[in-house]
């Protein structure tokens, strides 16, 4: 059972989510609140921290990607999926260097976002194509890469084939290689996405 909270101030959406949720049997709803700040009060409890967090980035008071940020320092165990209507390279960036482990769009849809907690609790990297190939640019424009820190090859043809929208096992299967190495592949481009710094991406991206 996959333990799920949300942090989403649109009780709209917020409600449509936890029926969401309610519907699948793997997903119990873990709790839902409209602001950051208590998300972080709950999670002080360790008996009521989630396995995954479905997270907004515009919240009353701190944003989602500081919610992440500082739920990474008190709980590093909770995976956050951004959920967001935002799909501009600031965003993105700034909430995988937070510690979000995937960023999808509210627009995907109540299926693409189920998927995304699964397999963000699984230990994937769920984002969408767009996503996909804007990290791919953003690797490909740094040169030269810090040593250890390029992708390689294969991680390269990995990434672009999650730009080209393809799932993880389409990917195992078109080269012939295991889920779980598909997997090993996604974690070590994140890795590698997370050693940069802020400021080197904002300057990079030229924004600010």
């Amino acid at each position: 059972m996959i333990r799920v909270a949300i942090v989403e101030d649109n009780r709209d959406f917020s409600g449509a989510l936890l029926v969401t949720l309610e519907s699948e049997a793997d997903l119990r709803p873990a709790g839902c609140w409209s602001t950051a700040e208590a998300f972080l009060e709950a999670i002080e409890n360790e008996e009521a921290r989630p396995d995954v967090v479905i997270m907004d980035i515009n919240l009353p008071g701190i944003s989602g990607i500081e919610c992440v940020f500082r739920m990474k320092q008190r709980a590093a165990g909770i995976e956050a999926v951004m959920c967001t209507v935002h799909d501009d390279e600031e965003n993105v960036f700034n909430a995988l260097q937070a510690g979000a482990c995937g960023y999808i769009l509210k627009s995907d849809g109540a299926d693409r976002i189920v998927h995304a907690v699964r397999s963000a609790a699984e230990g994937g990297a769920p984002f969408t194509p767009r996503i996909a190939r804007m990290m791919l640019g953003f690797f490909s424009q740094r040169r030269p890469s810090p040593p250890g820190n390029a992708l390689t090859a294969r991680e390269s043809e990995v990434l672009q084939l999650l730009g080209q929208g393809k799932s993880y096992r389409q990917i195992s299967d078109q080269l012939f290689v295991s889920l779980s190495t598909t997997q090993s592949h996604v974690k070590s481009i994140y890795s590698k996405l997370h050693v940069h710094s802020r400021v080197e991406i904002m300057k990079m991206l030229k924004i600010g």
